[in-house]
């Protein structure tokens, strides 16, 4: 079976495992019955193979990703240097944003000692603190990519923050 790739990738198509068939209740029943007493292994191979071939697609993203420069990209778009530089604007005030809401999850997150419940609520202001740390960091590398007009990796671009 094939698929096309989708259009962020560039790619063609990809060949994929066809996709398990569906049944219904018995018939599940008696598919379960069959690879326990007979020992039939084909349809389970076949399942393995659709989901692994779906999970190399998602794994392997980033290989068949366009190869292209920043210049490029913004023709491909059609964007001006003022709508660069407005979604730099953008993106810097979405990194403030984000940058607070973990504050203020750190915040409540020292609050502890004064709650019922304080696992719980441990656990949550922890947990927006890491989502909001996390949507910084990708607003932060897409407002240098912005302002820079370079297209970076994200690991590279941290690397060499962390260096400097």
């Amino acid at each position: 079976m094939k698929e096309r790739t989708p259009k962020q990738t560039g790619g063609d198509t990809v060949e994929v495992a066809s996709q398990p068939v569906r049944r219904g209740a018995v018939a599940s029943v008696a598919r379960v019955a069959r690879i326990v007493y007979l020992g039939d292994l084909t349809e389970i191979r076949r399942t393995h193979a659709y989901f692994r071939d779906r999970l190399s697609r998602v794994w392997n993203q980033g290989r068949r990703a366009r190869e292209e420069t920043f210049q490029e990209a913004s023709d491909r778009l059609g964007l001006t240097a003022e709508d660069i530089a407005r979604r730099a604007s953008e993106l810097r005030s979405q990194s403030v944003l984000y940058l607070g809401i973990a504050a203020l999850a750190l915040l409540v997150f020292m609050l502890l000692p004064f709650v019922r419940n304080p696992m719980s609520h441990a656990t949550m202001s922890l947990l927006v603190m890491l989502l909001a740390l996390s949507k910084y960091s990708v607003s932060r590398w897409r407002q240098a990519q912005c302002e820079q007009k370079a297209l970076v990796p994200y690991l590279a671009y941290w690397a060499r923050w962390w260096r400097s």
